[in-house]
């Protein structure tokens, strides 16, 4: 099972979204994990991976400013700094791109 993330005009193949990233179930304890010492809301969104969900261009700028606090700090594990990373990476291609996210549940 794969949630993936999306950028484009819509969520729609019609529309040629992009797939920017995937996130693989086995990613969700460490989802989990961050939610909880963070309370971000682009994880808390992240966490129900059976369902879509669009992210707005705020939520995406919010995203980004408290997922550079997390990067910066210093007891994160390996696999949650490698995840912080990759999130920062989608979340800023998708504010450059000026299209909205979408996570879409497979």
């Amino acid at each position: 099972m794969a949630y993936y993330l999306m950028v484009g005009k819509s969520n729609k193949a019609k529309d040629n979204p992009i797939i920017v990233g995937s996130i693989e179930f086995d990613l969700y304890a460490t989802i989990t994990s961050l939610q909880k010492r963070f309370q971000l809301s682009i994880l808390t969104q992240l966490c129900d991976l059976f369902d879509d969900y669009t992210f707005s261009n705020n939520e995406l700028i919010q995203a980004k400013q408290g997922l550079y606090q997390v990067m910066v700090i210093k007891d994160l594990r390996e696999n949650e700094l490698a995840f912080v990373y990759k999130l920062i990476a989608i979340v800023c291609f998708a504010i450059d791109s000026g299209y909205p996210l979408y996570g879409v549940a497979d």
